[in-house]
């Protein structure tokens, strides 16, 4: 089972969770559960990510070779996300609103008996 991971994870982490000064070992594990292939972050969301310039920004672009899902999103998957998971009309606003979540549900459907978000 290969496990899709969404912006908030490393980001909730280690705002209320797991520091990597406190408990730098989470981090490790999840390197190393990124390397053996069972956790991975779509590249859109990683790019999300690493936008900024704080700890989980940096630790991503660091690891960013072990934790990214070597794949390109498939469009027709996303639209058909955006279209049956939000709505068929979506103005550009709420195209906009709904952030990059339809990549990640896109990625998890293209083999949804062997991906979980």
């Amino acid at each position: 089972m290969l496990y899709l991971l969404d912006a908030d994870v490393p980001i909730d982490a280690i705002r209320y969770y797991y520091p990597m000064d406190r408990v730098p070992q989470v981090w490790e594990w999840l390197i190393a559960l990124a390397q053996s292939g069972q956790i991975k972050i779509p590249r859109e969301i990683c790019e999300e990510v690493s936008e900024g310039t704080d700890a989980v920004s940096n630790w991503l672009k660091e690891n960013s070779a072990d934790m990214l899902l070597q794949e390109i999103a498939s469009p027709p998957m996303v639209s058909r996300v955006i279209t049956k998971g939000y709505a068929p009309d979506l103005t550009d606003d709420e195209i906009e609103e709904t952030g990059k979540d339809p990549f990640l549900i896109a990625y998890a459907l293209i083999q949804a008996h062997k991906r979980v978000v």
